[in-house]
């Protein structure tokens, strides 16, 4: 389910209102392209979402998945054999305990689970949406600007947010500071 309807879209972000510069398919597109950039920045999904994984078992009592803030496990077989996840809970956040243990192997588990948010947070909702406006409309001052210029020398002067810069994952201000909020870190690296 998307963060917000293309009918929300328009009536929130009026320079997007006009269906002719802007018909449906571009502003879904963006969107969609918009919400996947942050939750892949975000190292999690901001609604709920279904994952499947092979893992290999190692004996333990607790399983590590991909995702973070995982949900429930809805099904986990063994090379071809059903596991009654009946009594299986969330143990971290990217973890299932199951308290006989997960059986050990090389690629052995095929699991299901959800994994996210129950909806988006405001402020990721908000900055998803101004990241899909700027995918579509260009203009000179935007979200991005982040000082204009005042008066005598600087007369004109403006600064935009770059990616990159100063560490910047996003060229919105906003969408860093909601990152860094609601991010995770990204722990399948190192």
């Amino acid at each position: 389910m998307p963060y917000f309807t293309v009918a929300e879209f328009r009536a929130e972000e009026s320079s997007v209102a006009d269906a002719t510069n802007y018909p449906d398919a571009r502003l879904t597109q963006a969107r969609d392209m918009a919400e996947q950039w942050f939750e892949d920045a975000a190292n999690v999904a901001f609604e709920p979402r279904s994952a499947t994984e092979t893992l290999s078992g190692n004996g333990e009592t607790v399983l590590f998945v991909s995702h973070n803030k995982v949900r429930t496990l809805t099904t986990a077989v063994d090379l071809g054999v059903a596991i009654n996840v009946a009594g299986v809970r969330k143990a971290g956040l990217r973890s299932f305990y199951r308290a006989e243990g997960w059986l050990e192997g090389i690629a052995n588990l095929t699991v299901t689970y959800t994994h996210g948010f129950d909806a988006p947070p405001k402020q990721v909702r908000n900055v998803v949406m101004t990241m899909a406006k700027l995918e579509v409309i260009d203009g000179p001052y935007d979200e991005r600007t982040v000082r204009r210029g005042g008066g005598g020398s600087d007369l004109g002067v403006s600064d935009i947010a770059v990616t990159g810069q100063k560490g910047a994952i996003f060229s919105v201000p906003d969408a860093n500071a909601a990152l860094a909020v609601y991010g995770y870190p990204d722990l399948s690296v190192g």
